[in-house]
C-alpha cells in the first residue's frame, strides 16, 4: 500500500487495506459481497445512515466495500465480516 504523508490517517489506511482485502476475493465472494451489501443497505440501521451521510459509497461496489470498512470495522454486520480477509475474522 503506498499513502501519501498528508493522506496518512486512520481513515484513509483503512479504506486502502479494505482495497488490499477485497483483491483477495474470489469472483463469486464479490458478487456475494455486492448482493449482501445491498440488502443491508435496505434493512441495517448502521448501513443505511452510513449510505445516507457518505455519496462516495455509490461510486462502485469496489469503493462501498472499502468504505464499509474504514467506516464501521467490526460494527458492519457480521455477515459481511468474510469478505474482509486478513481484516476481520
Amino acid at each position: 500500500m503506498w499513502v501519501r504523508p498528508e493522506w496518512a490517517n486512520p481513515g484513509v489506511i483503512a479504506h486502502e487495506l479494505a482495497h488490499e482485502s477485497y483483491s483477495l476475493l474470489s469472483e463469486q465472494e464479490k458478487a456475494d459481497f455486492e448482493s449482501e451489501y445491498h440488502a443491508f443497505l435496505a434493512t441495517d440501521s448502521l448501513m443505511i445512515y452510513l449510505d445516507s451521510v457518505n455519496s462516495y459509497m455509490d461510486t462502485n461496489i469496489i469503493e462501498a466495500h472499502a468504505e464499509v470498512y474504514r467506516y464501521l470495522g467490526d460494527r458492519m454486520p457480521a455477515a459481511l465480516w468474510k469478505y474482509y480477509p486478513k481484516l476481520l475474522s
